[in-house]
């Protein structure tokens, strides 16, 4: 299977021609530390467009941060895994990102679950002097 090339994004202009008629995808995933397969917990973040990575750069970690706050997604789990995807549109003027997530202990049935539609806020550059 051939890896598609990554999108660079590097302001909010740029992410709004990108999405125009169609959306941003976003999937996450939150461990715990010690899992059937894996040592090491934390969060991991992915964005795509079209089925094609967008690349690492500070307005990427600049929207990921966004996202978390919006979705509330958590740094880590104590014992569970919590897997979540969704869809940011542009709605008006703003940017809207419709989610549902899964939480389970791995291997085992969802513990818990839910969903939400809420606006991502991406916040400015921090000033170079600050």
């Amino acid at each position: 299977m051939c890896k598609l090339p990554t999108i660079e994004i590097e302001s909010f202009q740029q992410l709004l021609q990108r999405i125009e008629g169609t959306c941003l995808y976003v999937v996450w995933e939150v461990r715990c530390d010690i899992g059937p397969e894996w040592i090491g917990g934390g969060r991991e973040i992915r964005l795509s467009i079209d089925g094609r990575p967008i690349a690492d750069s500070e307005f990427c970690d600049r929207l990921k941060s966004a996202i978390v706050s919006a979705a509330a997604i958590p740094l880590e789990t104590i014992n569970t895994v919590i897997s979540g995807e969704g869809e940011i549109t542009l709605v008006g003027a703003k940017l809207v990102l419709e989610f549902e997530w899964l939480e389970a202990e791995p291997y085992d049935y969802p513990c818990d679950q839910g969903s939400g539609i809420v606006e991502i806020v991406i916040p400015n550059k921090k000033s170079e002097n600050t």
